[in-house]
């Protein structure tokens, strides 16, 4: 079963033998999570790993593309075909650190917390080798997005103009750059002259950046900074904060690594935005952006509260040719979305269902043929700027009295 283009669900049949002659059917299921690798959550029973990998093969991969396999806990319908699943991929297991010792030492579980037939619904142990904290995230699903992310998602230099503007700091200067993608804003800012600190959880997104002297690259979330208190001169978050699991630890790790700002946000908020015409062809990822983006003053008071920071809001309304081409840039140009990468670099499409994407493109590209569109909408391809909701946010140290 498909619930997103990326992730999809398995149900896996089994039977539990609770007494002589008395077997239970139980069913559980297992996910998939398709990116550059395969992550899998949860295994089910053991001898699931057949239907498990026949059911990757029909998809049109490998089993031996299972890079991680995440464990949501160590009950033996979850955990039973674990290990042959990692005998055969090499594949590294993720586990809260609670659970890590029932899966790597089953016996110790199965006297611990009996359950029937605990032999025939276990395969092994497994060897854990990643041990996860609260709020750990798992950035497959971002590898996919992030393909040949650098063709449509470029620096466009009046981002950058507005962001150095509001960086206010000399050539020179460290700057963290937190869910940096492929490091095109990084890049950038290095071109100029600071330093950068590129901070990305995505491997596909590091992959694919572009070598620079003035950029250093690290895996790591805005929850989970990798740098130490105090150790920048800026902070830089670039239409990356609706990735954030976690707005308020957040903003705590900000304001750990630089505690006096500049904090710069480059984000949108589509309940400030003029009626949008994307709405009428795509309504289910135009509701799925209100749930993902957070209200622009909910985000002011949370990141001002936790440093006392003094704020300031600054509108960015769109160009008709934004160089960095995400979702909402294409408002005078609707053509744009029959472009099959630029959909694919934007979270909004890339997380959609296909039968909403193939819907709205097939009503908008009625519309195009008969002049609906235009008749309508037309006015758009002559203005110079359209306001679809983004914002720059500052924060920066309230001034001493």
């Amino acid at each position: 079963m498909q619930v997103t283009p990326h992730v999809h669900a398995l149900r896996l049949p089994f039977k539990v033998p609770v007494a002589p002659g008395i077997v239970l059917d139980r069913f559980v299921y297992a996910f998939q999570v398709y990116g550059t690798t395969i992550t899998l959550i949860d295994t089910g029973v053991a001898g699931c790993e057949k239907a498990i990998f026949d059911d990757i093969i029909a998809n049109g991969r490998d089993p031996s593309e299972i890079s991680l396999v995440i464990q949501t806990h160590a009950h033996p319908d979850h955990i039973g075909a674990t290990q042959a699943i990692q005998r055969a991929t090499g594949c590294d297991v993720a586990v809260h650190a609670a659970e890590r010792g029932w899966i790597q030492d089953v016996a110790l579980q199965d006297r611990e917390r009996p359950v029937p037939g605990f032999d025939l619904l276990v395969g092994g142990p497994a060897q854990v080798t990643r041990v996860l904290e609260d709020g750990d995230v798992n950035s497959n699903l971002y590898d996919s997005i992030g393909r040949n992310y650098n063709q449509n998602r470029a620096a466009d230099p009046r981002v950058l103009t507005v962001i150095e503007e509001l960086l206010e700091r000399p050539l020179g200067s460290a700057i963290a750059d937190v869910g940096a993608g492929t490091g095109n804003y990084s890049n950038a800012l290095a071109d100029l002259g600071y330093k950068l600190e590129a901070v990305e959880p995505s491997v596909e997104m590091r992959r694919q950046a572009i070598p620079n002297p003035r950029v250093h690259w690290l895996s790591g979330s805005a929850e989970a900074i990798p740098l130490k208190n105090n150790s920048v001169d800026g902070v830089i978050i670039i239409l990356a904060l609706h990735h954030f699991y976690d707005i308020p630890r957040a903003a705590r790790e900000m304001y750990r690594i630089c505690p006096n700002g500049p904090i710069v946000i480059f984000t949108m908020d589509p309940r400030k935005s003029e009626q949008f015409w994307f709405d009428d062809y795509f309504p289910e990822i135009a509701q799925h952006v209100f749930k993902v983006f957070p209200p622009i003053d909910e985000v002011a008071d949370i990141i001002s509260g936790t440093g006392k920071w003094q704020t300031l809001i600054k509108k960015f309304p769109l160009p008709p040719d934004l160089a960095d081409r995400n979702m909402c840039s294409a408002w005078a140009k609707p053509e744009m979305y029959f472009d099959v990468q630029m959909r694919r670099n934007t979270s909004g499409f890339a997380l959609a269902s296909p039968a909403v994407v193939e819907r709205g493109l097939k009503r908008l590209q009625h519309d195009l043929q008969s002049g609906q569109w235009d008749s309508k909408y037309g006015h758009l391809r002559r203005r110079k700027y359209f306001d679809a909701g983004f914002r720059f946010l500052r924060f920066t140290e309230p001034k001493r009295r």
